[in-house]
């Protein structure tokens, strides 16, 4: 699963060349290739592309670099874990790198999280808070709690940067991935679409955020 924060008009051709990568080679499209060697392929694609012929013969100094950051996660087979990565640009070796996130330390090993965008510091402490209100937050692991504090965050005036619908999707250990139709204030939501009165998108699960 691929997600982005940050310059749209920059992410979203990335995200469909990522895309096409993927769909266009077996191995990869199957799964079979392990989630650690399509991350590196996928950085070299966004090198690639983050530096436009347009900007060539420009001074490096005068070349806009790359606001926005993608989050790779899935379940690795060869590994028998669940990953995350943050591709992001570095600009002091001028190309995208990587962060493996990883597991809580303690008694908490069964928690990880990754949190991209606006306004990170205030998401992770409030969803610190939300796992403290269930006695979640030294033992245990993480359920909807980072789902909660997004819905409450985008109802928040003092987080206008943080908007629009919420987009959900399950991860599978058989490496099945699952989108859900959110409902929300009594209007339901795929992809981060508002659906149609007359839409009934039934392949997917739908859940309420109250």
């Amino acid at each position: 699963m691929l997600a982005f924060a940050g310059d749209t008009q920059f992410a979203y051709p990335v995200m469909q060349q990522m895309m096409h990568t993927v769909e266009s080679w077996d191995p990869a499209a199957s799964r079979t290739q392990p989630l650690a060697e399509l991350k590196g392929h996928l950085l070299r694609v966004l090198d690639r592309m983050s530096m436009p012929k347009e900007y060539a013969d420009l001074p490096n100094s005068e070349v806009p670099a790359p606001t926005a950051v993608f989050l790779l996660a899935g379940f690795c087979w060869s590994s028998q874990r669940f990953r995350i990565w943050k591709l992001h640009y570095q600009s002091d070796i001028d190309r995208f790198s990587f962060h493996a996130y990883r597991r809580w330390s303690g008694n908490n090993s069964a928690k990880m999280l990754a949190v991209a965008g606006n306004h990170m510091h205030e998401a992770k402490r409030l969803i610190r808070k939300q796992l403290d209100s269930v006695d979640r937050l030294r033992s245990g692991g993480i359920d909807m709690e980072p789902l909660q504090v997004l819905g409450q965050m985008i109802d928040n005036d003092r987080f206008l940067e943080i908007g629009g619908r919420i987009q959900l999707v399950k991860i599978y250990r058989s490496l099945k991935t699952v989108p859900f139709v959110v409902s929300k204030d009594d209007e339901k939501s795929l992809f981060g679409r508002p659906l149609l009165s007359y839409e009934v998108p039934d392949r997917f699960p739908e859940l309420k955020i109250d």
